[in-house]
């Protein structure tokens, strides 16, 4: 994963703001599998947005589909 992305995903995990969430959602929808799921992430934990399970696995599915197993294994959990 882009380390740039993985440092983004800590820092809102520790609570901080989500002022990226603009980087990813133009990374994500120019295919950037690891954005994808970051915005995925952000999604499913209402990091900096309100939380929507159906949006978050609209992203994981698309990282999903291009190989990004962690997306892949949360896409899994979402539709239990």
């Amino acid at each position: 994963m882009d380390r740039q992305i993985e440092l983004l995903i800590e820092r809102a995990e520790n609570g901080e703001a989500w002022a990226q969430n603009e980087w990813f959602r133009l990374a994500s929808e120019q295919g950037n599998r690891d954005a994808q799921y970051a915005l995925g992430l952000a999604f499913e934990h209402g990091w900096g947005r309100d939380q929507d399970y159906k949006e978050a696995a609209k992203w994981y599915r698309l990282a999903a589909e291009k190989g990004h197993k962690e997306a892949k294994e949360l896409l899994e959990e979402i539709n239990k």
